[in-house]
């Protein structure tokens, strides 16, 4: 069957005379509602259909709170009793009354959502949610865009009940104890005064229904077909996707490769991780792809689908159920409500404009439904051709400029002058034989589609003046225009920057490898006793359980490769070990100049070169340093900038460690620009700087809220999300050394006396105390924050031949600290492989898996990428270069030897 040309709505394969006699439409169940939808059809049926079409044969019922509540709910019980007898229905949108709507209206008791009752009456399978395309028009999506959301089942059918401190135990009984004995599905206790145990299942007969419903529909609108779960998490949505993998694979699949709509997915069916999927709408802009998902995921994910294609007006919602003989029942209506501030505006006698296409959508595809169950050639025909020259006609008063406000602007129709538009242009069309046919678009080579502004729509409430500041904000040259390079930085900003396919495919298994890390977590841990390094008295201490799962799974997030074996096992049969890297831009001296507002559009473009050619290099995630001061001064603005940064990684495939805190460097703010030439690390700053750290340790309550603040709000904010792995609470905790190295070098530039130290620098023993207690109290408050990744300390300082037994026993108890502090052991090692490999040895010998290697090369302590990475693929632990480009930090760069190398 050949296809029409674009821009035209054609009958196929019927030929009407040019004379039109109005005729007697097979039954159907017609459903009325509330408030300006009802208005609006009532004037519809009386302008376009009832001149036209004999509708005797049609049950109608009212669904208004007033009747349903007159009749104790009997009408609403009729009309499924009606639905599921005929087979189509046309509902309009209904009011589930709330307690306010309930005392205006005189209610009598609560009514509940019709929709329950409608799904189990009739049997329902699936809701198929699309968008609607009106031809010239260009409205969101350019290509079809199909949805099919489980129709029961999930979170909407759930069993709940407010309980307190006690025990649940959740039993599944046999319909027939002959057929085996109780299951217990679940037993917990529940230690909370206040909480809420909630109880539902998943149905999986009907999904092989919902599969053939879905897969035929995808391959009639020639769109690429998703299953959307999360069953890495939730284990139980595992069978709705296995059911739509079988029937796939063995009745649709090579359909769909003769088709070439499989080239995307490499020849198969894609299953999307509900994550992902959320972005991908918001990208996926041409359209041409469908998702079947479970019920909650389709309502969520359609009411972004409407977003993106103007408003719910414009998309479509179809409930498909099944009878006993089969048959499909299909229930249409549009997707959005009852519109009650234009009813209400329409009662104070003011002028409406009320746009009905997601209604007459509806409306006519029930009737063509319920012409296909009365299996009547000459009832099809002669509805076919009503209902397309209705189409036509709304469609060309919305191409012709006579559309409703919404889509004409100010100067469109009223509610009242839109239904006469179209019901003259249709008696017009019913009476030609090529009715079907949109004005001045038959042919091929059209012009191309208008674009509708979304202001003409109605609940536009946009603070156009915010939107002047953001503009600005992206307008760097301020020359009121945002070229190119400014428009990729909002892109990436707002997360909607097209990705390249590999991109994509990174980003999908990234969502998933968090799905995974959030199944596998389990922080239960157990009490053990450790030393108090920082005051010398044993206090219990919170270690943790064997969580190699979770590691291997950072392993493999962080080096990309793909879930089902261990890292190890990949690394030894060819797989690139990890090359991963600490990363500061070129054009930064230290953290502050990275995230701060004033520079940190520099530091993205800075970093958008870089990447690059990192990524070309075959590096995958970075090492970045925060700055508790940053939040201090800028809040949730330095939270958006950090988020910035990670969506840069994201595009280039990589993905991120947080370092919260750090012992190295300057103890001080440096002044602006104050680096020194050639010398590492000059304007490094410590975190937190030592006036904040100092009265931390003496208990003063603004910077312990201070700090706290910090950790608790940057981990929670970025708790669940994929673009982190790791969080590394304390760079080098232990670390010493910083101020004794940094004073000469600022007593030469600020002229300081020789030797004298400010007075408020922490220094050794006192610094050592300070940050002990604040580690403890950092890792306390990030585990309160519920991240899904895991979190570690590095060790760094190691006993030496020339150590005291006393100093040996010293180092080794902080050792320890820091590892039973920690879920994954770190370390930092500027040393050669041979002691590389030893200490690598030492931390295998914990049973705690491969360690993260946070810090190494050194080329003055024979610490190399050449010599390194083979001893970290050998003992599979990743290893993180200090550096990447030579300017301001970095003498000389890491990756520029690597090139050489």
């Amino acid at each position: 069957m050949s296809e029409a040309p674009p821009m035209v709505l054609r009958l196929r394969g019927v030929r009407c005379a040019s004379s039109w006699s109005r005729f007697t439409a097979p039954p159907m169940v017609y459903i009325s509602g509330e408030e300006m939808s009802r208005y609006t059809m009532e004037l519809i049926m009386d302008k376009w259909v009832k001149p036209s079409v004999d509708i005797s044969k049609w049950e109608f019922y009212d669904l208004s709170c007033k009747e349903r509540d007159a009749t104790n709910d009997q009408v609403l019980k009729d009309a499924v009793a009606a639905g599921a007898r005929i087979g189509s229905i046309f509902k309009e949108p209904t009011i589930t009354p709330t307690k306010k709507q309930m005392a205006s209206m005189g209610l009598s008791r609560p009514l509940g959502s019709p929709n329950g009752l409608m799904r189990r009456g009739w049997n329902g399978i699936t809701i198929s949610r699309d968008t609607i395309h009106i031809p010239g028009i260009e409205l969101g999506f350019k290509r079809p865009v199909l949805f099919e959301r489980h129709a029961v089942g999930g979170e909407y059918g759930a069993g709940w009940k407010k309980v307190g401190k006690g025990r649940v135990l959740t039993t599944f009984f046999p319909e027939s104890m002959d057929e085996g004995k109780p299951i217990i599905v679940d037993g917990r206790e529940v230690k909370d005064d206040r909480s809420c145990v909630v109880v539902y299942d998943n149905p999986l007969d009907n999904v092989e229904d919902l599969a053939h419903i879905f897969f035929q529909r995808c391959l009639e609108a020639k769109v690429v077909p998703y299953v959307v779960t999360k069953k890495t998490v939730f284990k139980w949505q595992e069978g709705f996707w296995q059911i739509m993998k079988e029937v796939f694979d063995a009745k649709y699949k090579a359909d769909f490769l003769q088709a070439g709509l499989l080239e995307k997915t490499h020849g198969e069916l894609q299953h999307l991780i509900s994550d992902a999927a959320t972005m991908q709408i918001i990208r996926w802009t041409d359209g041409g792809f469908g998702m079947a998902c479970h019920n909650y995921d389709g309502d969520m994910l359609t009411d972004e689908v409407a977003q993106v294609h103007r408003s719910p007006g414009f998309i479509t919602s179809n409930l498909i159920g099944k009878r006993e003989d089969g048959a499909l029942i299909k229930e249409f209506e549009a997707s959005h409500g009852t519109v009650a501030d234009l009813w209400h505006a329409h009662l104070r006698g003011e002028e409406t404009s009320m746009n009905p296409l997601g209604m007459v959508v509806a409306l006519l595809g029930s009737m063509d439904h319920a012409a296909a169950l009365a299996q009547d050639p000459k009832a099809i025909e002669v509805t076919s051709h009503f209902t397309k020259c209705c189409q036509a006609a709304v469609y060309e008063a919305f191409r012709s400029g006579k559309g409703t406000r919404d889509m004409a602007g100010p100067e469109g129709s009223t509610t009242e002058q839109f239904v006469n538009t179209v019901a003259e242009d249709l008696l017009r069309r019913l009476e030609s034989p090529d009715g079907t046919v949109l004005a001045e678009m038959a042919a091929e080579g059209s012009a191309p589609k208008v674009k509708v502004s979304r202001k003409f729509r109605r609940n536009y409430k946009v603070d156009e003046g915010k939107m002047q500041a953001m503009f600005a904000r992206f307008d760097t040259d301020g020359n009121g225009k945002i070229d190119f390079e400014e428009f990729v930085e909002l892109a990436l900003e707002l997360g909607i920057a097209p990705l390249e396919d590999d991109a994509i495919q990174a980003e999908m298994e990234q969502a998933e490898h968090k799905a995974d890390l959030e199944a596998a977590r389990g922080r239960v841990r157990a009490t053990a006793e450790f030393v108090d390094m920082s005051c010398g008295a044993r206090q219990p201490m919170r270690k943790p359980p064997d969580m190699a799962g979770l590691r291997i799974l950072l392993l493999q997030t962080l080096k990309g490769c793909s879930l089902g074996r261990p890292f190890w096992a990949q690394a030894t049969s060819g797989c690139r070990h990890l090359l991963i890297a600490n990363y500061l831009p070129s054009n930064c001296g230290n953290v502050l100049e990275l995230f701060a507002a004033e520079s940190v559009d520099r530091s993205l473009l800075t970093a958008e070169r870089e990447l690059r050619v990192a990524r070309a290099a075959g590096f995958s995630s970075l090492r970045v340093f925060l700055h508790e001061e940053l939040f201090y001064q800028d809040g949730t603005a330095f939270l958006g900038r950090i988020s910035r940064f990670l969506a840069l990684f994201q595009r280039h495939g990589m993905s991120a460690m947080l370092v919260l805190f750090d012992a190295c460097w300057r103890p001080d703010m440096p002044d602006a620009g104050e680096h020194l030439p050639g010398v590492h690390n000059s304007a490094w700053v410590q975190c937190p700087t030592h006036d904040v750290l100092r009265a931390f340790a003496e208990s003063q309550d603004w910077a312990h809220e201070r700090l706290q603040r910090y950790v608790t709000e940057v981990v929670r904010f970025f708790a669940d999300d994929p673009r982190v792995v790791v969080w590394d609470i304390y760079n080098e905790p232990t670390q010493r050394q910083s101020e004794h190295l940094i004073l000469p070098r600022l007593s030469a530039l600020k002229s300081w006396p020789a030797d004298q130290y400010p007075e408020h620098w922490m220094l050794d023993g006192p610094k050592l105390q300070a940050i002990m207690l604040l580690l403890e109290k950092a890792f306390t408050w990030a585990r309160a924050a519920k991240p899904t990744q895991p979190l570690t300390t590095a060790i760094w300082e190691f006993p030496s031949p020339a150590d005291s037994e006393d100093v040996k026993q010293f180092k080794e108890q902080l050792n320890q600290k820091l590892i039973d502090l920690s879920d994954v052991p770190s370390l930092h090692c500027y040393c050669p492989p041979s002691e590389l490999d030893a200490r690598l040895v030492e931390l295998e010998a914990l049973d705690r898996g491969p360690a993260l290697v946070t810090e190494f090369m050194a080329r003055p302590l024979d610490s190399t990428l050449t010599n390194s990475l083979p001893v970290l693929k050998r003992r599979g632990a990743p290893g993180y270069t200090w550096g990447l480009f030579s300017r301001q930090v970095q003498h000389p760069c890491g990756l520029e030897y690597l090139a050489q190398q």
